[in-house]
């Protein structure tokens, strides 16, 4: 397990390792967090980090990666900043990868309104105003709750059964043959295949 400011330097490190660099802002890199955990409590069943994340004002925040880059204020983070996070498994290592490909192209303001539409933000924020500078727990079944249904929506959009997938890749890494019966989703490609 790693730290939330670990994962928000990897960040910091994966926007400068690209062609074009982009610089991150300190909004990008608190939504990039946020995401990073939801989705590893959605696929992988554990928190990334152990730092809570908080409802404030802005979106979800883990206070530690604030106080580490508050000092940016809304320029972009310095590249030196940013540090390729040794303690990552190959799995976490993925999920950042991952997480950065699908957020990294918005804006801070943009992942910020894209917080507050989500459950796990707008539950705890409640019926607060929008000028209130509450600090709100989020709790890790909030955000794996919805990151799950996310993932489920998504995998049934390509029609995969997501517990079957899990089940299927579980029996893999356990050596066993695993069976996935992709049927439904080759016959609506239109080549059916059963179970072999």
């Amino acid at each position: 397990m790693t730290t939330a400011e670990a994962v928000a330097r990897h960040f910091v490190h994966l926007a400068n390792q690209m062609e074009e660099p982009t610089p991150l802002t300190h909004m990008q890199v608190q939504k990039l967090v946020y995401y990073a955990q939801g989705w590893s409590l959605a696929y992988y069943k554990k928190p990334l980090f152990l730092e809570p994340i908080e409802a404030w004002q802005h979106g979800p925040v883990v206070d530690r990666v604030y106080q580490e880059f508050k000092k940016f204020g809304g320029e972009a983070i310095a590249a030196k900043v940013g540090t390729s996070a040794t303690d990552l498994s190959s799995e976490e290592t993925e999920l950042l990868r991952w997480v950065w490909q699908r957020y990294s192209r918005y804006s801070g303001s943009y992942l910020r309104e894209l917080t507050h539409r989500e459950r796990p933000w707008k539950e705890a924020w409640g019926a607060r105003p929008s000028d209130d500078r509450a600090r709100v727990p989020i709790s890790d079944a909030a955000l794996s709750e919805f990151f799950r249904e996310q993932a489920q929506k998504e995998a049934k959009n390509i029609g995969i059964d997501l517990d079957e997938l899990e089940a299927s890749i579980a029996d893999a890494k356990a050596g066993r043959t695993a069976v996935l019966d992709l049927s439904s989703y080759a016959g609506n490609r239109g080549t059916a295949r059963g179970k072999s």
